[in-house]
């Protein structure tokens, strides 16, 4: 009744793309059974438009294969601060599972991770790097996806350049390649590789001409021989890499693939000319070193360590409050209740004489620094803020020499619940 009365109401919207049956399931006691009769109904009542099921578990896949229109894992490497990630072949591993359950008229996505799972509690972790999300990309089409959907804007935007401008060009190439992403995967392609299983390959044909698709899931480099008949003596364009390769006569191609290496051949001589990886990969990289202000102390390169009164299930970590960024993703408190608090720690002491809080939450406030025992430390008032400043919120006091400073909250402005605060930087005068 319920589920009849909101499709019948939104199934005309022209912003609906289709309907999101379960959201990994298999961690909620759900059954397939339950998930196919969903289906079922909602298509009755609306046959135009898709209906999808995500899963994160492998074994989920097939057991609710037959959940919606679409088949949509969203298998996360989980990638580790200062390394890489040794589970990265699972994107092909989860697809190629995907593409083998999907019947006729079954569509296959992948819903890759563009987030940083430390919004979720994952210690040590990070975002992908821009190279890392091509990778994903073009695995998972060459095992089989033929849309991508990352997960999540929300928790993307715009503190997380590698994903913002990295993923913004991924869909330009998707869009440039796209009849070749949709055509049928080409039997006639022979690979050698030290590690095989985990450099996923396809070869496509479209508007008379030829693409192969290869993505190297290795934390290692590998040297990569295809053999494809059908590409013997022909010079292909390596898209977005400013080279072409020659096949030989024989149909062979060798390559270097570095860890997690991505390259698209194509016949077309018309992408010859198209936008450069290496100049992607340059805007990102300053756009990031541009995240540091000169001066600031408080920046995620001084070793700084948060703590806050309260926080928020899902919300955004209080990292953010050091990343650079003075807008978007930051900390949020709990619904006030007359005092929250910010804790900064630093593993060796600075001199600090200035802060800029990034925030339009708060009315008075304290700027304290610790004394005494570390365990137990006395908190001396050092500065004080209040709601006339502008944002940021701006802090001078005499200089002092601390490992640890305290932002004490006592009053936020009209109308706001829960503390926030986008960004933190400390100066020394």
């Amino acid at each position: 009744g319920l589920i009849r009365q909101r499709v019948r109401a939104l199934k005309d919207h022209p912003a609906l793309l289709g309907w999101y049956l379960g959201d990994e399931p298999e961690y909620h006691r759900v059954l397939p059974e339950s998930v196919q009769q969903l289906r079922a109904l909602i298509s009755e009542e609306d046959p135009w438009h898709i209906t999808t099921v995500v899963n994160n578990a492998f074994g989920a896949i097939r057991q609710f294969a037959q959940g919606g229109d679409v088949i949509a894992p969203d298998p996360y490497p989980f990638f580790k601060q200062g390394g890489v990630s040794p589970s990265m072949g699972k994107i092909g591993a989860f697809i190629a599972e995907a593409a083998a359950c999907a019947r006729p008229g079954q569509a296959v996505w992948v819903v890759p991770q563009a987030h940083d799972t430390r919004d979720f509690g994952g210690k040590g972790e990070r975002a992908p790097t821009f190279a890392e999300s091509r990778n994903m990309v073009w695995q998972a089409v060459s095992a089989g996806a033929r849309g991508v959907v990352w997960w999540d804007w929300g928790h993307v935007f715009p503190n997380t350049i590698d994903s913002v401008r990295g993923n913004a060009y991924l869909a330009r190439e998707l869009a440039a390649l796209k009849a070749y992403v949709f055509a049928p995967v080409e039997g006639e392609l022979e690979i050698a590789a030290p590690q095989k299983d985990i450099l996923r390959a396809a070869l496509r044909s479209a508007n008379g001409q030829k693409a192969l698709f290869a993505a190297n899931a290795s934390t290692t480099a590998q040297e990569v021989v295809f053999k494809a008949a059908a590409l013997a003596g022909r010079e292909l364009v390596v898209f977005g890499e400013d080279r072409t390769v020659k096949v030989a006569e024989d149909g062979n191609l060798s390559d270097r693939f570095e860890p997690y290496a991505t390259h698209l051949y194509v016949t077309d001589p018309a992408f010859a000319n198209v936008e450069r990886i290496a100049d992607v990969q340059a805007s990102i990289d300053a756009a990031n070193a541009a995240r540091k202000q000169p001066g600031n102390l408080a920046f995620e390169d001084s070793g700084v360590m948060l703590r806050v009164s309260s926080q928020g299930k899902y919300q955004p970590t209080p990292v953010w409050m050091v990343d650079g960024i003075r807008e978007g993703r930051g900390w949020k408190a709990l619904p006030f209740t007359g005092n929250d608090w910010v804790e900064l720690t630093w593993p060796r002491p600075q001199s600090i004489g200035r802060l800029a809080i990034y925030t339009d939450a708060l009315a008075d406030f304290e700027v304290q620094v610790a004394e005494g025992d570390d365990a137990v430390p006395v908190w001396r008032t050092v500065g004080t803020g209040n709601e006339g400043a502008d944002n940021p919120a701006e802090v001078t006091f005499k200089p002092v020499e601390t490992t640890r400073l305290r932002i004490s909250i006592s009053r936020l402005r009209e109308g706001v619940a829960a503390s926030r605060i986008w960004e933190i930087e400390a100066y020394g005068k």
